[in-house]
Parts: C-alpha cells; structure tokens; sequence
C-alpha cells in the first residue's frame, strides 16, 4: 500500500501505511521538530483539520486526481459535491488563519503565516489540493 514508511531501525521492523499514522509516528519520533503546532490549542486545531482532509473530501478526491506527471489543460468539472467540498476548504483554510494569527498574538509567538503559524503536518495534507489548484 501507499504511503508506507518502513522505519530504518533494526529494533523496529514494521511498516506504518496510513499518513495520518506516520505523520504521528514521526512526531513522536522527532519532538524536536514543529510537526505539530506547541500550542495545545493550535495542535488540536491542526489535528483536527488533518484528520478532516484525510478521512472527506471524496468529491474533491474522485474528480481531482493527484496526479503528478499529468499535465492539466482547461477546465475540471466539478460535481455539486466536490464544489461543496472546495468551498469548505476554503472554509477550513480561512479558521486555521484568523484562529492561528489570534491564538499567536495571545501567546507571543511568531506567525510563519503556514495554516497553523509554522510549516508542518497539517500544511502537508492540504498541498495536493494546493498544488492541483495551481495547474
């Protein structure tokens, strides 16, 4: 299956195949690393809209393909559903934002201006969309 992470360890021989659960599995592994926001708060933020980009979005998922070799030219249409979707994307996106930029001032921290301050796992869930959009 794909993704698979196949850890490089000799103590653990697994293969996680699921992003969501290597996502996990590599910020408990490197603590060190924002893969999840500090901030509890943002962190449940964050989480939860992961979670919501990997487990909906079928509309979206069945009409755009991620492909990365494909070379797109006019116009996708889009069933009622998948534009449903976008829009709640666009809705996802626009909280993560106006929550993150408040939350950030309150605490004191730096806003990177990534859907949660800083570039991390959540950002990494949404590209495929960003990236699609782009083409």
């Amino acid at each position: 299956m794909v993704p698979v992470l196949v850890p490089l360890s000799p103590k653990l021989d697994i293969q996680i195949h699921d992003s969501l659960a290597i996502s996990e599995f590599l910020a408990e592994s490197h603590p060190e690393l924002p893969l999840w926001p500090e901030d509890r708060v943002l962190r449940a933020l964050a989480r939860s809209a992961a979670a919501e980009m990997h487990s909906g979005f079928s509309g979206l998922r069945s009409t755009c393909h991620t492909n990365f070799v494909a070379m797109y030219t006019g116009k996708v249409p889009l069933t009622e559903k998948a534009k449903q979707e976008a829009e709640r994307l666009l809705t996802i996106w626009h909280q993560a934002r106006t929550k993150t930029s408040e939350r950030l001032k309150e605490i004191g921290e730096e806003d990177e201006g990534y859907l949660f301050g800083k570039f991390g796992i959540a950002d990494s869930f949404f590209w495929p969309i960003l990236w699609v959009s782009t083409v």
